[in-house]
């Protein structure tokens, strides 16, 4: 079930992601103590907060929080489980949070994807932009076919902007519609 949960979500489709949502229900419903279809399913939300557009921000939160929380409580040396948390600690507004979370995750596992986009995109919104694209692209390195990464490329012009580099503002806008067409920017 939480494969299959795993397989809709990463279509990055709105139908798509809605049909995930049972799968990784009917998952925590047979082992209510597995950890990763609890983040399955805060994902789905968070892609409605910030991808597709059909959840407020503050409604998200109140159902992703618990969801992250209770993947962390049960497996808290996921270095995944843990980046979320830091991502959704971002899409609420609290940076500081974030960044504490990723490197928590980080220092389990340097190389967990969702930890290393959330630093880097909080480094970015933080004002510490060079710093951030440096992380993002280790990400983009690690994770170069993550159906999110669209969201490293957004960051990461919004930095380069901010850095007056415009060329690569440019180049990182691109590649966020190459990875993504659909995308509303993450």
């Amino acid at each position: 079930m939480y494969q299959r949960g795993l397989w809709h979500l990463t279509r990055m489709d709105r139908v798509q992601c809605e049909s995930a949502r049972p799968l990784f229900r009917a998952s925590i419903e047979l082992d209510p103590t597995f950890g990763l279809p609890y983040q399955g399913l805060a994902r789905t939300y968070l892609d409605d907060v910030s991808h597709y557009i059909s959840l407020s921000t503050d409604n998200g939160i109140k159902l992703v929080l618990p969801l992250a929380s209770r993947a962390v409580e049960l497996d808290p040396n996921d270095a995944n489980g843990l980046g979320l948390l830091g991502y959704v600690c971002l899409i609420n507004g609290d940076l500081t949070e974030a960044l504490d979370r990723s490197d928590m995750a980080l220092d389990l596992n340097q190389n967990a994807a969702v930890a290393l986009q959330t630093k880097g995109s909080s480094l970015i919104f933080l004002g510490r932009y060079a710093d951030g694209i440096r992380v993002l692209r280790q990400y983009l390195r690690l994770n170069p076919k993550d159906p999110w990464s669209f969201r490293a490329y957004v960051h990461m012009a919004i930095a380069h902007y901010a850095l007056t580099d415009y060329e690569a503002t440019v180049n990182a806008g691109q590649r966020a519609v190459q990875a993504s067409p659909h995308a509303n920017g993450g």
